[in-house]
């Protein structure tokens, strides 16, 4: 998907999030509204990472001259989600690289602090930063059930998750503050 179309999506999703953030946090929420608020949370967060790991991709022919570092080879091929194996008959194969959600969040925020604070480790410094990563094993849990009782998120997890929400609005503060 191109930038445009990201920059699309991800309003369509944040519009989303603001409504199940409306229903989801309210006082005696029902799971559903629950599990709503988390995945929209993540959803419109994992767009968020792939709309900034499209804006990498489509500054690195001009803008990077202008900053200390600058992405090497295995950088780009990640962004690019490339992956090559060699085969039995010596030739070389291209696939996708899937990476998990965390890996996605880590490895963008990472490069894309490096390249524009000289700072690839900013990130990890804001607010709720543990509670985000709390937040997301929720997610996991709620989007991959092993048990009944994983589909249930309680009062206290709730709150982390809302917790998160500060996180993913700082990253989104930091990116502006950066462009």
């Amino acid at each position: 998907m191109n930038t445009k179309d990201l920059k699309d999506l991800y309003n369509l999703v944040l519009s989303d999030l603001h409504e199940s953030i409306r229903k989801g946090t309210e006082q005696d929420t029902n799971q559903y509204e629950r599990r709503i608020f988390v995945r929209n949370l993540f959803t419109t967060f994992e767009t968020y990472i792939e709309l900034l790991k499209s804006e990498l991709i489509d500054a690195l022919d001009y803008e990077y001259s202008n900053h200390k570092y600058k992405p090497d080879i295995g950088e780009i091929l990640i962004l690019e989600k490339r992956k090559f194996n060699v085969g039995k008959t010596g030739e070389y194969k291209e696939s996708n690289l899937k990476l998990s959600l965390e890996q996605k969040i880590k490895f963008t925020l990472n490069l894309y602090c490096k390249i524009y604070i000289d700072d690839k480790d900013r990130w990890k410094s804001i607010d709720q930063y543990d509670n985000f990563w709390k937040a997301l094993e929720i997610r996991n849990r709620v989007v991959h059930p092993k048990t009944i009782s994983d589909y249930d998120i309680s009062d206290d997890e709730l709150g982390v998750v809302e917790d998160a929400q500060i996180f993913f609005i700082q990253i989104i503060e930091l990116n502006k503050s950066i462009t």
